[in-house]
């Protein structure tokens, strides 16, 4: 799809892996030998010919960046659209939140040639048909659309889970972050599709 943009965003990982996330970030915890937790995002992308990708890190991300390299695997080291890896600018600062690390490279989204973002984070292990999700976010006309899952798993201890709440029409009309939920509950994948008109004009108005 030459007019989507595909986001991986790292800036708001957390870190529940102890030891294995030590000197790497989520995204590039091995997963069965061969590959990262970030290539289920990525062949998300290119299942849906996603052909503009850009990761979004925070921090300890060599092994991410080593891990992609040119994106030549993804068949994304082209000169029309490919891979981005985009760092904070500043690494010394604290950043404060993804908006603030989007709005430092914000003429990356102004340059874009895409008119609709995807954004989805680096670990989640599951597989989502985006080209379905594009379908349903432009025949609702919706200005965002999230994409969350029912819990089906046992209670835990601690306060992880974003959930949503939603009506009988589909829309979300809250978000509750860092939830223990129940079986049933909407949780947020943290997966959001949003035209990138109306994405600039979120990351202007945040950071003001």
């Amino acid at each position: 799809m030459d007019n989507v943009l595909g986001i991986i965003n790292l800036i708001n990982e957390r870190q529940h892996l102890k030891e294995l996330t030590a000197h790497r970030n989520v995204a590039s915890v091995p997963f069965g030998g061969r590959y990262r937790l970030i290539d289920f995002t990525m062949s998300n992308f290119i299942n849906a010919d996603v052909s503009k990708v850009a990761v979004f890190p925070k921090e300890k991300y060599l092994s991410v960046m080593d891990h992609l390299g040119s994106g030549k695997e993804w068949n994304l080291d082209r000169r029309s659209g490919g891979l981005f890896i985009l760092p904070p600018i500043h690494p010394d600062e604290t950043v404060t939140g993804d908006m603030k690390q989007f709005y430092d490279h914000l003429s990356f989204f102004e340059r874009a040639d895409a008119e609709t973002v995807i954004i989805s984070p680096g670990s989640h292990v599951c597989k989502i048909d985006f080209n379905e999700v594009l379908a349903y976010h432009k025949k609702h006309k919706s200005d965002i659309t999230v994409v969350y899952k029912d819990y089906v798993g046992e209670l835990i201890e601690k306060p992880i889970y974003h959930t949503c709440s939603v009506d009988s029409d589909e829309d979300i009309t809250d978000i509750s972050f860092y939830t223990i939920p129940r079986p049933g509950d909407h949780v947020c994948l943290e997966t959001f599709i949003i035209s990138k008109t109306l994405l600039v004009k979120l990351i202007k108005s945040c950071v003001a």
